[in-house]
């Protein structure tokens, strides 16, 4: 009985899980892990869009992770971004694959609606990570806590990253030759949602009830999705923590995506030989160029995300900021929030590793803003600069919160909207040595924090930590979001009118556009776009 409730048909072909014991007092769940969503993107696939996956006659065991993404190691971070030490990443072009969560219990035949007698399934919360499009995977994401506080399916997806997703190299496409496309990583994202809509609810699931969240790079792609037409109707909500709002031009990406093929072929002679190079590498050959290929933007390009969204003027035709200012985006719920020092993070980055992907330095702050008369009035709202704490403040304000205001104000006029910033900040040393910067939310989005905690026989003697506590409100927003569209009875829809932002901290209070003076400053920089 129990091999039949964890064997499920899919039009992939019939998939089998995995029972999990219950955690930290929560209930059990049921699980099916490293399930192909597409075909690999291998041979003559590598640098396409996905291609529907080839069905299956026979079970798959769905109980192990999948291959992570190519990319280059990093260390584990309490975020979810990294790998464990000492262990060797387990990666390959094969990746293209999602887990699936649900609490222990709920069977294929959905749950009875009793309000309207017919058949309905569980809420559906679709995690897209972060990692500046150039690292992450979703085995660094444990959806059971949702899960099972939640009474929710948590479903994870794995996405091509670097220049794998997230280069354009489609202008070496040749007549008789190799084919390239743009964007392959957030069609990744596109075809993973398309096969939860058609398979979701044989596991329990609501295919009309979809939110799809992520973080950083994950939290820029839900909001390029809601002005991608290919991802219309696939969710019908969104909660971006920490978007970049990112995109960039075609002609920037084919820069950069030409620049690597050169530096992974330095020989070629034509297009021609460029794109077959790029077919014929092995993975470890592609991998050994983006380290190339890092070295040089960091000389070249200062401060600058070389991976990311194309806008090409078909999948996505136009920018981000520009779709929500025109009101073109799904108008679906949203979630927007940034933390209340994003730079901090990526200053200590820089200085470990040398190298800035994102503004923190003040030089490179001041390259850029640019010449434009109303930068002095900018920087004169961060007293501390240019030192470099406040420069980074500076650089995570350019690419993360004044964007995420831009978005907020659009976007609250045509559809509900919900604003938040996260200030919490933990006494563990391990939690929030860093202060609330960015990536700090995600433990308690996943309630992560609890389950460390509770590994190591905190709770025993009946008191509850202040990280469980906070982990749990956060946690309940999000699940009621899911669930209903409102995080909370008590936190008002956002308007540009008023600004209500909802601070996430110890004790959450509700603030009128806060840090206004700043956020008018940056409006006159940059036209309110």
């Amino acid at each position: 009985m129990q091999n039949d409730r964890l064997t499920v048909s899919t039009t992939g072909g019939p998939v089998t899980g995995v029972a999990q014991p219950a955690q930290a007092g929560e209930t059990g769940t049921e699980a099916w892990y490293g399930v192909p969503y597409a075909a690999p993107p291998v041979g003559e696939l590598r640098f396409r869009r996905p291609q529907p996956v080839s069905p299956r006659t026979g079970p798959l065991a769905a109980t192990r992770w999948g291959h992570s993404p190519m990319q280059q190691p990093m260390p584990e971070a309490m975020g979810g971004v990294g790998d464990t030490p000492g262990t060797t990443p387990d990666i390959d072009e094969d990746c293209l694959t999602l887990n699936i969560v649900r609490p222990a219990g709920e069977g294929r035949e959905g749950r009875e609606d009793t309000d309207a007698g017919a058949a309905s399934g569980l809420p559906v919360m679709v995690w897209i990570y972060g990692g500046a499009f150039t690292v992450g995977a979703s085995r660094n994401y444990d959806g059971r806590h949702l899960a099972a506080r939640g009474d929710v399916i948590v479903v994870t997806v794995n996405y091509r990253v670097g220049p794998w997703g997230f280069l354009d190299f489609s202008a070496l496409s040749t007549p008789g030759g190799p084919v390239f496309e743009s964007n392959t990583g957030l069609h990744d994202q596109i075809a993973a949602l398309t096969w939860i809509r058609d398979n979701i609810a044989a596991f329990g699931g609501d295919p009309d009830n979809v939110t799809v969240f992520g973080e950083s790079a994950g939290g820029s792609s839900v909001l390029a999705l809601m002005c991608m037409p290919a991802a219309q109707g696939l969710f019908h909500r969104v909660i971006a923590e920490s978007p970049a709002v990112a995109g960039t031009g075609a002609a920037s990406q084919e820069r950069w995506a030409r620049r690597f093929a050169e530096l992974l072929a330095p020989d070629a002679a034509t297009d021609a030989d460029l794109g077959w190079a790029l077919l014929s590498a092995t993975q470890d050959e592609l991998l050994a160029t983006v380290g190339k290929l890092a070295g040089v933007g960091a000389v070249e390009a200062p401060g600058t995300v070389l991976y990311g969204p194309c806008i090409d003027g078909e999948s996505l035709p136009e920018p981000v900021l520009r779709a929500f200012a025109a009101g073109r985006q799904a108008r679906v719920p949203l979630i927007i929030g940034t933390n209340e020092h994003e730079g901090l993070l990526f200053l200590v980055g820089a200085q470990q590793s040398g190298a800035e992907i994102l503004p923190v330095y003040p030089d490179t702050v001041r390259r850029h803003l640019g010449e434009k008369p109303a930068v002095p009035d900018l920087l004169a709202t961060y007293p501390g600069f240019p030192d470099p704490v406040e420069s980074a403040r500076v650089g995570g304000d350019l690419l993360f919160w004044y964007p995420a205001t831009v978005v907020a104000d659009a976007h609250g006029a045509v559809a509900p909207t919900y604003s938040y910033r996260f200030d919490y900040v933990s006494q563990d040393p391990r939690f929030g040595a860093l202060g609330a910067t960015h990536g700090q939310e995600i433990p308690y989005v996943f309630g992560r924090i609890r389950a460390v905690l509770s590994a190591e026989g905190a709770g025993s003697t009946g008191e509850v930590d202040r990280d469980v506590v906070f982990s749990e409100q956060v946690m309940d927003r999000w699940l009621a979001f899911a669930r209903d569209g409102i995080p909370d009875a008590a936190w008002p829809v956002y308007r540009a009118a008023e600004r209500t932002v909802q601070v996430l901290d110890e004790e959450c209070v509700l603030q009128q556009d806060p840090l206004g003076e700043r956020r008018a400053a940056w409006a006159a920089i940059f036209g309110g776009e």
